[in-house]
């Protein structure tokens, strides 16, 4: 016999981070705070094992990288780059002896979708600075793994680390690649039987 509980959380992604390739080269964008919220239902098969599945939404937040550049009219280019997604996870959680206690994998896929905007910047008297702009989504995946511990009144705080990966196509040909990582802590409450 299964029991079943439906949820909603809230997550906070801290020391998330990008890494991102842009002009053919692979770049850490530094980190950013994001936030995510999901409503889902989780399912109990025996004492100690239970599945849920969830319904996601995460902002990233917004990641800023600049470089030099060996340009006759530029000095520097600098990238920023909004994410956000929403996706579908399967998450499996062992609970430890009935003490509320878990550990837990992520699963997911969905759809993550990034605005990309690159600054041309120039120290010139008669030049100004050239910004171009695009924005793509694409299907992506997500895995991580989780610990947690449920209250009996319902509450259960986690934390963990996520990962996310993403190629979106850019305008004029070529896509851009997006691998998030971050450490998440989080507080859902259950309802239901």
């Amino acid at each position: 016999s299964t029991l079943s509980s439906s949820s909603a959380a809230s997550d906070v992604y801290k020391r998330q981070e990008l890494d991102a390739e842009l002009v053919a080269e692979s770049s850490k964008m530094g980190s950013s705070t994001g936030v995510g919220i999901a409503l889902g239902t989780e399912y109990q098969y025996s004492n100690g094992l239970s599945l849920a599945w969830e319904f996601e939404y995460i902002h990233f937040g917004t990641f800023t990288q600049s470089w030099m550049v060996q340009h006759p009219d530029f000095d520097k280019v600098k990238a920023d780059i909004e994410a956000q997604s929403l996706n579908f996870n399967v998450k499996p959680k062992y609970y430890f002896s009935d003490s509320g206690l878990y550990l837990g994998a992520i699963a997911g896929v969905g759809v993550t979708k990034a605005d990309l905007t690159l600054t041309y910047e120039t120290n010139l008297p008669n030049k100004v600075n050239e910004t171009y702009s695009d924005d793509g989504s694409d299907f992506s995946f997500n895995y991580g793994v989780e610990a947690g511990y449920q209250f009996t009144s319902g509450v259960v705080v986690s934390g963990g680390y996520r990962a996310s990966s993403v190629a979106i196509g850019v305008e004029g040909g070529g896509e851009v690649d997006l691998d998030f990582d971050s450490f998440f802590v989080g507080v859902e409450y259950h309802f239901g039987p």
